[in-house]
This record gives structure tokens, sequence and C-alpha cells, in this order.
């Protein structure tokens, strides 16, 4: 998401940043934080006396220097009185970054709050004392906003506490529907209007379009170039699985997801369901008639991409997040997933916007805790969240955020870059907040329209990505392995091997997944979706 971008992690790992980490000598690295404040001290900002709070942020494109001018980190050291004092360290990957961060946690030389703690060494740091438990710090004097957040929103706190039962990282949740509706149904409108044809609102109707599509020539170049239906297995945006909405399955592949769904409380393998077999049954049957993309499982993102871009329309139906990926998109529209008989379609949306761990850690280093955690309580509120990461574009008028034109010949990705906060920092834009509060943020407009089209689908009951233990982490890793493999293969074999037998291969291929310990794996997983639901 380009307003609200992710950590990046990218580089060499730096010893110069490391040996700055701290001037502070390794006995007062042991002791508790020395607070200004006692814990329960109301926090006015701006403060009466500034505050400097070193900040360890990985970042591959900028040095201390640059970021230090970014305006939002200006412009919160005007509203606050707290400097965040940042040190860029530009780790080549997630070992770098891992190796790093166990070397500074070997020493004690650490910064006050650490950006981008992934959850492997989070584990590590919290067991060995070197950053704080923030449970303390969560009340109505230091973290009020935060106090009505949870209120409304129960899942921040879920989504925020570690296995151990401990939080160590505040929640972001950005409720930015256009964001997280990854899988949109896009269908060839123009297409559609040259044949006569009306947009399938069933998969019967869906098959009698692509067959119209495949034998009637809509492109009108006399060439049988068509693609009625093009997807790509396991890929983020147009992938197979998201086809599967149609028979009644809200799920994606992938080691976060790992192909489950959620039935009435109870964790599930989409991938053994009887709606999978139907949905395996349809997509058979429309490559074996050429209605689907014989690139199926066999293409990359970039040949996708070339047939979005052909000059000439080439494909009838996709499944992605946009429409402007394609060469004229106005050709192209978003619809309801046609529904297969017998099944409500079902959308799946990322659980990003049911919220996550920020991966923003408190060290105890930190001589304020009580500030750091005021700071960060600032921006559960829609409009303070949304000032930061699009300053200095954001103002307020009459009450409502709204957001002024890029500067002239400015380009939005490097504008952010320069100016906007960026980092995974704690916050939340809520829903009913855009619209009433702030207008939809000017670089994700493009997709409102496809809210109330997909909606009335988005499935209720969700995977959310719970956090594992270490343990329950090791023991995944060794499981999907040999599953995910399996059933990869075997959706690649029933859907394009004319010699299969679906119906009397189905239940040697489910007793060949139990085998592989299917479910052990789906213990763990409801192991960590019961505990993530257990938090109140």
């Amino acid at each position: 998401m380009k307003g609200f971008r992710k950590l990046v992690v990218l580089g060499l790992i730096s010893t110069v940043v490391l040996s700055a980490c701290s001037t502070k000598g390794d006995e007062q690295q042991t002791q508790e934080p020395v607070s200004s404040t006692t814990p329960n001290e109301k926090i006015q900002f701006p403060l009466k006396e500034s505050v400097t709070i070193s900040v360890l942020h990985f970042n591959p494109t900028f040095d201390s220097e640059q970021f230090q001018k970014r305006v939002a980190v200006q412009d919160m050291f005007k509203e606050t009185n707290i400097k965040l004092e940042y040190h860029i360290s530009n780790a080549a990957s997630a070992a770098d970054r891992e190796t790093f961060l166990k070397l500074a946690l070997a020493s004690g030389n650490y910064y006050d709050i650490i950006l981008g703690v992934p959850d492997n060494v989070l584990s590590m740091y919290a067991a060995s004392g070197a950053i704080l438990p923030l449970e303390k710090y969560i009340n109505d004097d230091i973290t009020p906003n935060y106090m009505k957040a949870v209120k409304l929103r129960p899942q921040l706190k879920k989504v925020a506490t570690d296995p151990s039962g401990h939080v160590y990282s505040m929640p972001i949740m950005i409720e930015v529907y256009q964001q997280w509706m990854e899988n949109n149904f896009i269908i060839n409108k123009s297409w559609l209007s040259k044949l006569g044809l009306k947009e399938p609102k069933t998969t019967d109707e869906l098959y009698t379009v692509l067959k119209a599509f495949k034998e009637q020539d809509p492109n009108g170049n006399g060439i049988a170039d068509e693609i009625p239906l093009t997807l790509i297995d396991e890929e983020a945006f147009a992938h197979l699985e998201a086809f599967m909405g149609s028979f009644g399955l809200a799920y994606k592949h992938g080691l976060n997801d790992g192909y489950t769904i959620i039935d009435n409380g109870k964790v599930e393998f989409a991938p053994i369901r009887p709606e999978y077999k139907e949905g395996i049954k349809f997509l058979r049957k429309l490559y074996t008639e050429g209605l689907l993309d014989k690139e199926v499982f066999t293409q990359k993102q970039a040949n996708l991409s070339a047939k979005y871009q052909n000059a000439e329309d080439i494909v009838g139906s996709t499944v992605h997040k946009n429409t402007t990926s394609f060469k004229n998109p106005s050709h192209y529209s978003v619809i309801a997933p046609p529904a297969a008989p017998g099944r409500t379609p079902k959308v799946w949306v990322n659980p990003g916007v049911l919220g996550k761990r920020s991966s923003v850690v408190i060290t105890k280093n930190n001589k304020y805790p009580e500030h750091t955690m005021a700071l960060m309580d600032k921006y559960y509120n829609t409009q303070e969240f949304l000032k930061l990461n699009y300053s200095p574009l954001a103002y307020m008028d009459n009450g409502i955020l709204k957001y002024k034109d890029l500067p002239a010949g400015a380009v939005y990705a490097a504008y952010g870059q320069e100016n906007f906060f960026g980092g995974s920092w704690p916050g939340m834009v809520l829903e009913e907040d855009i619209g009433t509060k702030a207008l939809v943020p000017p670089d994700t407009v493009q997709g409102t329209e496809y809210i109330p089209i997909n909606k009335p689908y988005f499935a209720k009951d969700i995977w959310p990505r719970p956090q594992f233990t270490t343990e329950e982490t090791e023991k995944l890793i060794q499981l999907r392995t040999d599953i995910f493999t399996f059933v990869k293969n075997m959706k690649a074999k029933f859907i394009t091997d004319p010699k299969t037998n679906i119906d009397a291969e189905w239940d040697n291929y489910i007793n060949s997944l139990k085998k592989m310990k299917l479910n052990e794996f789906l213990d763990i997983m409801q192991a960590a979706y019961d505990r993530y639901n257990a938090v109140k």
C-alpha cells in the first residue's frame, strides 16, 4: 500500500549503525527503564520539555539525515515536542536483519524503539527482557484513544497479543477495504456489449459467456486469440484460489493462510471440502474446452501483464486487484462472483483489514516508555493517522480531513518517500470515518467503486492470521512443505490431465493428505485460532 507502506528490508548489515546503537554502558543496559512519569500520569501534548527517543529503522533507500528531514517526522515533533532520532540500517535481507538484531541483543546496544522486529526475533527479545511488555502502559491515562478503539474494534487487542499473553507491539488497523480486496472478478464489458450478452450471475451463465468469448471473435480481428479466462496458480492478485469464491470458499494459499477457512469456529482445510471439489471439476471443464488459459499453471506475473497490456483486447475475464492493469481499462468491469449451483458466493478479503502487529517495539533502554506509548496512542484516531501518513498534503477543512494535489511534476511514490512518515507505525483508520471525518486517501481512490459490489459477499469468518509460538512455527514448517506441494501438484493434475478421474481419485487424495499429518497441521492452526479468540 503506497500511503501505508510496509517496512522493506534491503542492503547490507551496517556495523557502523550497530556500534552507534547506544553510548550507554552494559551495566546501565540491564536496568529497568527510568521513566520521567508514573505509569498512570496523563501526558499532554505538546510536552513542556522536549524528549528525544532514538529509533532503529530498517530502510533500503534513505540514510538517517534524509529520513529525519521528512515533513511528517518534523510535524510530529512540532505537535508533541517528542523528537524521534532516526538511525537507519539497510540490512540486506530478513536473515541479515535477524543477524543484526541478534548482535544488538547480545551486546546490549540497541535503541529506544526498533521498527521491523520479525516474529522469530521478537520472541528472543521478549525472553531476554530486552523489549518491554506494554500492558501496564495501556490505560485510560496513557492510551485513551486506544482504549476507545478497542471498544469499537475488539480484534485490535487480539491481533496485538502474543501467544505468551503479553503485548509487545501495538497494532495497526486500516479499514480502507479497497486496499484489502485483492481478487476482484473482472470481465470484459465491451465484449459483453458487442455480443449482446449480460453480466453472468451464475457459473452456468459464465460458462455460456466464456464459450461466446472463445467462438465469436469479440475483438474482431479474425484471429482465434481470445483467452476467455486467465488466472495464475498461487499468485497474489490473479490466483486460481480466488475463483473458488463462486463455490462458497474464501481462502488463500501460502504460509500466512495455509488454505484454511473458518466454519462455525472450526479451522478447516479448503482443498478437501466438497465445494473445492466442485470448483476443481468446473475449472477442469473450462480447461478441457479451451476456456481457461492453458498457461494457468506455468505463466508468471510478467506473462499475465503482457496479456493484460496487449494493444488489442485478448483477455475476456480474470481475477485481479483492479482494472488499471489493462491496456484498455475502460473495457473492463468488476462484477460480483458468479454463483455456483446451490452455493452462496464468498469474497476473500486480506485479513490485514482486521489489524496486525505494527512491528514497533519499545526496548528496556527507553527512559520514556509512557511518552512513547502516548505518542503511539495519538494515532488511534483516523484523522491523526491519515495526517501523519499524508503530510504535507493533508489539511483540515470544516472538520473534514482533505488532501491537496501533488506539486506540479511530482510523482506520488517519490513524493511520499520524501515527505510521508512511512513504516508500519501503530494507529488506525475506521471505515465509518471515511467520508465523514476524512476523505478517501488520494492514492487509494481507485477501487472504492468495488466495495458495494463485493461487500455483500465478504466472508464473515476469515482466517485472521493469529500468532504462533516458536514451537508451533517450527512444526508448521515441517508439515506444510509436503502438504502444500501435494495440493499444488494434485490441483494441476485434476484440472489439466485428461486421464485423471477426479471422482475416482478423490478418496485417495484425501487419505494421502491425512498420511502427511494434515490433522496435526489443523490442530496447530486451531490452537492458534482458539488462543486468538480467547483474548478479551
